[in-house]
């Protein structure tokens, strides 16, 4: 019964993300939008808990789970006990965010863009909670999606653009 009273709040706070301005974006917390897919990650479901995903996030998820959306390292990490956002970054398509999660196994750092445009998950990666997370020396271009996958690299993003445009190319397109 709580379960699906958190899962309902999860899916309510999804229905009022927005990023109308730069203001809005960096009073937005990331921590509903990741719960929810954390968890969804973890079981399997429900399958409207992948609608935060953008269109390429989601053929990502669908690809590396042969369509099953469960990753077994996120599920094995077991439920989610915190999270804290450790650090922000605007970026031309939106706010990239770390948040450190601890699971019952550990502490795992969450890297999760946001489209400022349509409020979708247009980044999403995840690694071992190893001393402060920054965006700066996260997973960066060699990773899209909760497991491995390959995003181009940029050794210098183009003119005009912040320096963490290099590491998280999707996020300034």
């Amino acid at each position: 019964m709580i379960r699906k009273l958190l899962a309902c709040l999860a899916l309510s706070c999804l229905a009022n993300i927005g990023f109308a301005s730069s203001a809005s974006a960096q009073n937005f917390d990331p921590r509903g939008p990741l719960w929810q897919i954390i968890t969804a990650f973890q079981n399997c479901g429900p399958p409207q808990a992948y609608q935060i995903l953008s269109p390429q996030m989601f053929q990502i998820v669908a690809n590396q789970t042969n369509g099953s959306g469960c990753y077994a390292p996120i599920a094995a990490a077991g439920p989610v006990l915190s999270m804290q956002v450790m650090q922000q970054a605007n970026l031309p398509l939106g706010p990239l965010y770390v948040v450190r999660v601890n699971h019952q196994s550990g502490p795992v750092d969450w890297f999760i863009g946001f489209n400022k445009f349509n409020s979708k998950i247009e980044y999403l990666s995840f690694q071992m909670a190893q001393g402060s997370p920054s965006i700066s020396a996260g997973p960066g271009p060699d990773a899209s999606g909760p497991g491995t996958g390959a995003q181009p690299s940029h050794p210098n993003p183009p003119a005009g653009q912040p320096e963490e445009c290099s590491m998280y190319p999707t996020m300034c397109q």
